[in-house]
Order: C-alpha cells, then sequence, then structure tokens
C-alpha cells in the first residue's frame, strides 16, 4: 500500500501539471489571435451606417476591402457592439466548399479548436467601438433590454470556437451579425501567422439579409 500510493500521487501530479501546462498555451494562441486580429476585424468588417455608405455587393464578396471610409466626426460616440462566444456547431464544416484548399485541410485534419475571444475578455474599446462580451444565455433577454436600443447600437457578432492547424500558422472562426431580422451577415475569417504576428488572411463572406 505504501508503494502504490506515492506513484499514484506521481501520476497525478504529472497529469495536473501536463493539463495546466496544455491550457495555458491554448489559452495564449487564442489571446494572440484576438489580440492582433481583432480591432482590425472590426475596422474593416463591421459597417457604421451612421456615417458610412454601405458597401456594394461585389465589394462585400471582395472582403469588404474597398468599402469607402469617411472620417468619423467626433461628435458621434463609438458605436456600441456586443460580442457572443457560441459553439462552432459545424459552421466551418458546413461551409468549407467556400473556403481556399488549404483551409478545407484545417477542417480535413484533426485541429485544435480553441475560444477566439479570451474567457477573461469582459470589453473592448478603440476610437469607432465600444465592446462588450454577453453570454449566450442572456441573449434573448438582453434584445428586450434597453441597452439593446438606440441609435448608436450597432448589434451583436456572434463568434464560433476558432480553428486552428497542427503548425499553428492558419486559423479560422466564424462570425455572424445581427441587428434586426432582416438586417445581418456571416462570414467567416481566416488568420494566417506572419512572423510573430496574426493577420487577418481573407474574410470569406456566406450569407447577407
Amino acid at each position: 500500500m505504501m508503494n502504490i500510493q506515492p506513484r499514484v500521487i506521481y501520476k497525478c501530479f504529472i497529469l495536473l501539471l501536463f493539463t495546466l501546462v496544455f491550457g495555458c498555451k491554448e489559452k495564449q494562441k487564442s489571446l494572440s489571435v484576438y489580440n492582433d486580429t481583432f480591432d482590425s476585424f472590426l475596422t474593416k468588417s463591421v459597417i457604421d451606417i451612421r456615417y458610412n455608405t454601405p458597401p456594394s455587393f461585389e465589394e462585400y464578396k471582395d472582403g469588404l476591402s474597398k468599402k469607402a471610409v469617411l472620417i468619423r466626426p467626433d461628435s458621434i460616440s463609438k458605436l456600441k457592439l456586443f460580442v457572443v462566444q457560441t459553439s462552432s456547431d459545424n459552421y466551418l464544416v458546413s461551409y468549407k466548399n467556400y473556403l481556399p484548399k488549404d483551409y478545407k485541410n484545417i477542417i480535413k485534419n484533426s485541429s485544435t479548436e480553441i475560444s477566439y475571444v479570451p474567457e477573461k475578455t469582459t470589453v473592448f474599446s478603440n476610437h469607432n467601438f465600444a465592446v462588450k462580451i454577453i453570454e449566450e444565455k442572456d441573449i434573448k433577454s438582453f434584445k428586450r433590454s434597453e441597452e439593446f436600443s438606440g441609435n448608436n447600437v450597432g448589434g451583436i457578432l456572434y463568434f464560433s470556437k476558432m480553428i486552428i492547424n497542427k503548425e499553428h500558422n492558419k486559423a479560422m472562426v466564424y462570425v455572424s451579425w445581427f441587428k434586426e431580422k432582416l438586417n445581418g451577415s456571416s462570414s467567416i475569417i481566416l488568420f494566417k501567422r506572419e512572423k510573430e504576428n496574426w493577420v487577418i488572411n481573407e474574410v470569406v463572406a456566406i450569407s447577407v439579409s
């Protein structure tokens, strides 16, 4: 009995150590992609209809990169956005035919699925946007709340879990945006790692309503 107990304790210690190290590495990957790309994604993809001209269909199909951005008047409040981290529910698998071949292979091979929005992140702010992270279970009641009303509300962004390849140099996440019943869109964001930083490689449009 005395010989078995130390071995059991040792194995438990090794398992705990592995879990902590692996978990920290996965969270670090998520934090890196988020920190490097989230601001860029909002700036390139979220249209503030209070002063911006919506892109044409061709511009949207090309990832919104061609849309004309007007200078934001300082008198306009930051656009309020609400972000929900939701389960993947096979979104990326369902729309894999929309993807370039090298990104299809990420789905085909056993890749790691982690959160795009880090767990401890609750708010985000830049010159144009004020972002608040909300829980998926609170969406229904939140849509009826006063916080979700008014001209300064830009809607809800739903981010799926992110899939990252084994080499840790490519990743993707499904995102959908909703403001009203017939006012929304969905797309897949393709990330790639360039040297030490992650960048948005492409935004693949899936639907517009």
